[in-house]
C-alpha cells in the first residue's frame, strides 16, 4: 500500500476464520511502525436474522499491545447488514394470481352492487309507473262511472217522459235494459205513426250510449199459438230495428236479435194489463268494454255438412239439446226444447254417415226435432261441440256404410 502523504510503501497482512458463520477469529501482522504496534488479534461473534430477509448482526473484539506507551489497546464494535429478501417464483406467481382473483372478486362485488343499485332503481321506476298507471286507471274509471251515472240519469229521464212506454233500468256491469211497448194495429208489425215520438224516445236513448252494442229481444202475450206468436214477435222485432235503422242507427248494433214468442211473459196473461205489460220489445245495452254475450236461442236456421263426419246445427242463439238414437233404421235424434222452426224442412247431406236432416216443430212439446238420417250404425259416442250459436255434432259408422 502507498501511502500518499510521504510515498512509502507499507505492507500489512491478516487472515479471518469463520465457524459456521457463527464465529470467527482474525489476526494480522505489519511490518512498518514496529514502535507503535506490530500485531493484532479478535473475533467476532455473528447473530443471523433470516426472517428479516437474511439480515445479520456481528459483535466484533480486537486487541492489539501499544509497545510504545507500555500499554494495550481494545476495540469493541457492533454491525447490522441488511440482506436481500429472497422470493420464490412459485410462490410469487401464487400470490400474484390471488391478488388478481381478489381483484377480479372486488370487481365482481362491485359490479354485482351496481346490477343491484339499477335493479332497485328499475324496481323503484317500475313501481312509480305502476302507481301512476293505478291513480291513471282510477281517475278514468271514476270519470267514466260519472259519465255513465250521467248518462242513465239522461235516459231515465228520456224514458219517463214516454208516458210509461219505455222503461230503463241499470243492470250489472253497468249494462242498460230499455223496455219499450207500443201498440200495433191487429196483427201488423208496422208502426203506427201515433207512436213515432216513443220511437225517436228510443233512438234518444241509444244515441246516449252510441258505442254500446245492442241484443234486441221480442215477445208476446199467449193469445194464440206458439207459431203465430213467435212469428208475430220476429215480425214486430224486426219493425222496430227497421225503424231505427232508418232514422240513424246502425245495423251493426244490433247482435243476435231473438224473438220468443210467449215462452218469456213478465207475469201471467190473466188480465188486459198484465197481457199488455208481456207485449215488448226488450233492448240489452252493453256498456263501456262489456262483450255481448251469445242469448239464449229460439229457432234452429238450417242444418250444414262441415265434413264427411261433421255436422253443424245453426240457431239464433245458444241451442240446448237432448239426444236419442234408434238402430233400425239407424238415426240419431236432437230435440230442441223452446226451439221454433217456421216450416219443417229436410235438407240432403249425402255424406260421410250422414243421409239426410228432417227439421219440425212439434207443439205439444214446445220443442224442434231434428232427425239425421244415417247409412250406418253409429260405432262410438258422438261428439258434440257448442260455439255460438252452432253446435257440431262428430260421429263415425260402419266403415262399409260410410264408402257409400
Amino acid at each position: 500500500m502507498l501511502d500518499r502523504a510521504d510515498k512509502k510503501v507499507r505492507v500489512y497482512s491478516g487472515a479471518e476464520l469463520r465457524i459456521a458463520e457463527v464465529f470467527a477469529v482474525r489476526g494480522g501482522y505489519k511490518f512498518h511502525d514496529t514502535e507503535l504496534s506490530r500485531w493484532g488479534a479478535g473475533f467476532g461473534v455473528i447473530i443471523p436474522m433470516e426472517w428479516l430477509g437474511g439480515s445479520k448482526t456481528e459483535l466484533d473484539y480486537a486487541y492489539s499491545p501499544m509497545n510504545a506507551f507500555d500499554s494495550q489497546a481494545h476495540r469493541f464494535s457492533l454491525s447490522f447488514n441488511f440482506g436481500k429478501v429472497q422470493t420464490d417464483r412459485g410462490q410469487f406467481a401464487d400470490m400474484r394470481e390471488m391478488m388478481a382473483k381478489e381483484l377480479e372478486a372486488a370487481e365482481l362485488a362491485r359490479l354485482n352492487a351496481q346490477q343491484t343499485l339499477e335493479d332497485a332503481e328499475k324496481s323503484r321506476q317500475a313501481a312509480e309507473e305502476a302507481r301512476l298507471a293505478s291513480e291513471e286507471t282510477e281517475k278514468r274509471l271514476k270519470a267514466l262511472e260519472a259519465e255513465m251515472t250521467a248518462r242513465l240519469e239522461k235516459a231515465k229521464k228520456i224514458a219517463e217522459s214516454s208516458e210509461g212506454k219505455i222503461e230503463v233500468r241499470p243492470e250489472e256491469k253497468g249494462n242498460v235494459l230499455m223496455t219499450l211497448r207500443i201498440n200495433f194495429d191487429f196483427d201488423k208489425s208496422v208502426i203506427r205513426a201515433t207512436e213515432y215520438p216513443t220511437m225517436f224516445k228510443v233512438k234518444e236513448i241509444l244515441d246516449t250510449y252510441p258505442e254500446a252494442k245492442v241484443w234486441i229481444s221480442g215477445h208476446t202475450d199467449n193469445i194464440g199459438t206458439d207459431e203465430y206468436n213467435m212469428k208475430l214477435s220476429e215480425a214486430r222485432m224486426n219493425g222496430v230495428m227497421d225503424f231505427l235503422t232508418r232514422h240513424g242507427i246502425g245495423s251493426n248494433r244490433f247482435f243476435m236479435p231473438v224473438p220468443y214468442g210467449e215462452w218469456k211473459p213478465l207475469t201471467d196473461n190473466n188480465t188486459e194489463p198484465s197481457r199488455f205489460r208481456n207485449r215488448r220489445v226488450e233492448f240489452y245495452l252493453y256498456t263501456g268494454d262489456n262483450q255481448p254475450v251469445v242469448p239464449e236461442g229460439s229457432k234452429i236456421q238450417t242444418v250444414q255438412i262441415v265434413g264427411d263426419s261433421t255436422v253443424s246445427v245453426v240457431g239464433n242463439g245458444r241451442l240446448n239439446y237432448i239426444t236419442s238414437f234408434v238402430d233400425n233404421p239407424p238415426r240419431l235424434i236432437l230435440k230442441f226444447p223452446n226451439v221454433y222452426i217456421p216450416d219443417p224442412k229436410t235438407i240432403a247431406l249425402n255424406q260421410g254417415n250422414f243421409q239426410q236432416a228432417r227439421m219440425a216443430y212439434h207443439p205439444n212439446e214446445r220443442s224442434t226435432w231434428v232427425v239425421f238420417d244415417l247409412y250406418g250404425r253409429i260405432q262410438q259416442t258422438p261428439n258434440w261441440l257448442s260455439q255460438d250459436n252452432r253446435l257440431m255434432l262428430r260421429l263415425r259408422g260402419d266403415s262399409a256404410a260410410e264408402r257409400r
